[in-house]
């Protein structure tokens, strides 16, 4: 007979274990954006480079 993981963990456990695996998607899930998030920097740093500084004008 197949017991699941959690029969007999007091509450504290059980609640910190949920706590755990829900800080692991969230992290996991800022790792994700961030990564997109840099592929997107990535695509935009290898556009050319044009200069948009303001020059000083000689009259």
């Amino acid at each position: 007979m197949k017991q699941e993981f959690y029969l007999g963990m007091p509450y504290v456990d059980l609640a910190l274990v949920a706590f755990a695996i829900f800080v692991g998607v969230f992290l996991a899930a800022l790792l994700w954006l961030f990564s997109r998030r840099r592929a997107e920097l990535d695509t935009l740093a290898s556009l050319p480079f044009e200069d948009h500084s303001p020059r000083e004008t000689t009259p």
